[in-house]
């Protein structure tokens, strides 16, 4: 069994002002970020964000990365080391709900606020211009929240002495042995053709697993021949086939498509280095993509190209 190097150990950084720290128990982390706030609330003095973070994760130490999952978020607001109102974790049913928790933060970071400046900082804010497009926000709130809690995270680090080097952001990291159904359903983020091959600003075929297409904010699958484009959303998969139906327009900024007509593709698949290649049939025709597995050297490659480094506590 694979000993957890990271267990037990908490480190800290302060990027530019904004001081972050990763607390690793054996089968959680919290991440915490202080940092001021990019578009401050006018009237509403100085203050600081804090964002909790916490995840479950896996380490692979032998090669370098962990796998995440996210599991809550706490956002407060922090002024002389005090917290003055901290966010709730269910989104407002309504927009008269949306609008008395806004007042409440208001009033929180200046007690001294008019009902006149309120009113201006809710004027201000284009999630409360109607009904419409408060429920147009909360539907975006609640799928985006559920589709980041079942994706993975994964991150590529190393330990050197007292520090800890990690990627700047998550990766799209497969671990090795995956297939398409593992990866659907998992859920791990997958793109092809990947940002390193010369064919990714304008590939024949395309397909992307991520928090977009679970929330069927964009399709899944796009075929590009003879200056047509085709797309598809995916509904179900094993690893052997995937269910698929084509999108037939977009409205509210989501895809439409009718399941009622939506049906099963095989997949096959053909064994290459830290690598498959996957040939799906789709409407008499196969097209391939690869699902590349995580290796040590690619690892060290983004450890290099992007990240940064936590001083041990």
């Amino acid at each position: 069994m694979e000993t957890n190097e990271l267990a037990g150990k908490k480190f800290a950084a302060d990027f530019d002002n904004e001081m972050s720290s990763i607390d690793f128990s054996d089968d959680t982390f919290i991440i915490t970020w202080n940092e001021e706030p990019y578009y401050p609330l006018p009237n509403c003095g100085d203050y600081r964000i804090k964002e909790e973070e916490t995840y479950s994760y896996t380490v692979n130490s032998e090669i370098g990365y962990f796998l995440s999952k996210k599991l809550d978020f706490k956002k407060s607001y922090v002024r002389d080391g005090i917290t003055l109102y901290t966010e709730p974790n269910t989104i407002p049913e309504t927009l008269e709900a949306y609008k008395s928790e806004r007042t409440k933060l208001f009033k929180a970071l200046n007690p001294s606020i008019t009902e006149a400046q309120v009113a201006e900082l809710l004027n201000a804010d284009s999630d409360c211009e109607s009904v419409e497009s408060f429920n147009n926000w909360r539907k975006w709130q609640v799928l985006y929240k559920e589709a980041k809690k079942k994706i993975y995270y994964t991150y590529a680090y190393k330990l050197e002495s007292n520090k800890l080097v990690l990627c700047d952001e998550d990766w799209a990291f497969i671990p090795q042995g995956l297939k398409f159904g593992d990866i659907f359903n998992g859920s791990y983020d997958l793109w092809y053709p990947s940002s390193y091959t010369s064919e990714f600003y304008n590939p024949d075929f395309e397909i992307e697993v991520f928090v977009g297409t679970m929330i069927k904010n964009s399709p899944n699958i796009t075929i590009r021949e003879n200056n047509d484009e085709t797309e598809y959303t995916i509904l179900s998969a094993t690893n052997d086939s995937m269910a698929i139906a084509k999108v037939t327009g977009r409205k509210d900024g989501y895809i439409e498509f009718n399941e009622s007509k939506a049906f099963t593709c095989p997949i096959t698949y053909t064994n290459g280095e830290n690598k498959v290649t996957a040939t799906i049939t789709i409407e008499g025709k196969e097209y391939s993509f690869d699902i590349e597995y995580v290796t040590k050297e690619e690892i060290n490659k983004v450890l290099e190209e992007d990240s940064v480094e936590y001083t041990l506590q």
